[in-house]
């Protein structure tokens, strides 16, 4: 009767029913496709990546080698003018000594000069009136030089007071350089790693929206498993 009888279910294939061995292929190929470009895209972008951190990396070893060597160069040009300075110091404190001393001296001159007064007008009208004009003569001298190297002096203290405040002038200016490239540098290295900052989170973002391209593509698959699927049925139910 056709009451019991009923559809025979379609022979089972290798894997099962028919098309289920298909549908897998089909999976399978669209999941690897999805796996492969996921993974190709990750390693394109990370070696650009590397690539890029890597020239941010050498970069920023040179900067900071040059500042080493800037740092070490300003640091001998101090040390060069500090020893100047202090020698100059040293000079103009044995100048000023010797010159204190000269105008003590100088200040003795009207003594001098009384002397010779006196010793020209103790003279026994029998002394040989050369020895005192010789005496004379010598303590004229004695006074010219004196009057020069006062003179000398003074004009090596000007001088040497001009050197000292140049010095001092170059000393502060060695600084401020040091200062000024100091920070320099520490702008150039603030850029560079907020440019690798950058980098990482743009390399971040590219992974998250590859992600959701493979989300979607995973989507994308179900629906056409599903798909195949209901047309696998519906296959079915025709033959029947």
């Amino acid at each position: 009767g056709g009451a019991n009888k009923s559809a025979a279910p379609p022979p089972p294939g290798p894997g099962g029913r028919p098309g289920v061995s298909r549908r897998a292929s089909v999976t399978d190929i669209l999941s690897n496709i999805v796996n492969n470009a996921k993974s190709d895209r990750e390693s394109d972008l990370e070696d650009a990546l590397n690539k890029l951190r890597d020239s941010k990396d050498v970069e920023i070893r040179n900067l900071r080698s040059e500042m080493g060597d800037l740092r070490a160069e300003l640091n001998s040009a101090s040390l060069r003018h500090q020893l100047e300075l202090e020698e100059r110091n040293r000079q103009y404190r044995l100048m000023k000594t010797r010159l204190e001393r000269m105008g003590r001296d100088m200040k003795d001159k009207d003594s001098i000069y009384e002397y010779c007064r006196m010793i020209k007008e103790a003279a026994p009208a029998r002394t040989d009136t050369q020895y005192v004009i010789k005496l004379q003569a010598q303590m004229a001298k004695v006074l010219h030089e004196m009057g020069v190297m006062g003179n000398q002096l003074t004009a090596m203290k000007q001088g040497c007071d001009g050197v000292v405040a140049s010095l001092h002038a170059d000393m502060s200016n060695i600084v401020n350089d040091k200062s000024k490239a100091e920070q320099q540098f520490m702008n150039d290295l603030f850029e560079m790693e907020e440019e690798k900052r950058k980098l990482k989170e743009e390399y971040e973002e590219r992974v998250l929206a590859k992600d959701r391209e493979v989300q979607e593509l995973k989507k994308t698959v179900a629906r056409l498993e599903i798909r195949n699927m209901v047309s696998e049925f519906d296959d079915d139910d025709e033959d029947e």
